[in-house]
């Protein structure tokens, strides 16, 4: 039986870093003050309806805490699509850039 996605480990060891969740979006911050520069991290779709929010994967919360060490905002995006709805596709990381 092989480990579900969103509990594989991350292949890096990784410092904790600050994490903000703000609706559908997660900021990992990193931990010096002031102007940092911005990645928008958006997973893959669509998941299935009973899967994890990707935000809470081990996978895009190293990512989060890689970047935030390196000192980089990062913001992980949380969105589900479902068939007709290009709106929803697009308004989540649309959102997530305004906390860039």
């Amino acid at each position: 039986m092989t480990t579900p996605v969103a509990q594989r480990p991350f292949v890096l060891s990784t410092p904790a870093a600050p994490i903000e969740r703000h609706g559908d979006v997660d900021l990992h911050l990193p931990t010096h003050s002031g102007p940092a520069p911005a990645v928008v991290v958006v997973h893959g779709a669509p998941l299935p309806p009973d899967a994890a929010d990707p935000r809470d994967w081990l996978l895009y919360r190293g990512y989060g805490a890689l970047l935030a060490a390196s000192g980089v905002v990062t913001a992980l995006v949380s969105y589900q699509v479902t068939l007709g709805s290009c709106q929803s596709k697009r308004s989540a990381p649309a959102r997530a850039c305004r906390w860039c």
